[in-house]
């Protein structure tokens, strides 16, 4: 009776240690797909700091504005060249417009 004990305990002591060493190996695994990860995600918040003062760069008004003069030959109105509409105009253009 001692001896089956015995051999029992050997054998649950040898089963958890085997499974001991599964779970830790499956944790390694996950940290390092975890640390991965976190490169990754580090990576793109850089990228997405870049993008956002590109965008900056490119909406601001100076850059509009030397674009537009020097590509499209576009340029600011003159004096003269401006036109005020009336506001009853604009109104019936908009109902019409809502039709």
């Amino acid at each position: 009776m001692r001896d089956s004990v015995m051999w029992f305990l050997v054998v649950s002591v040898v089963v958890t240690a085997l499974f001991v060493v599964k779970v830790r190996h499956q944790h390694r695994l996950a940290y390092l797909s975890f640390q991965t990860e976190e490169s990754r995600r580090d990576d793109l918040n850089d990228e997405w700091g870049q993008l956002l003062i590109e965008s900056n760069v490119w909406a601001s008004a100076q850059r509009v504005e030397k674009d537009a003069s020097e590509q499209l030959s576009m340029r600011a109105p003159e004096k003269g060249e401006v036109q005020y509409i009336d506001q009853a105009v604009d109104r019936s253009v908009q109902v019409a417009g809502a039709e």
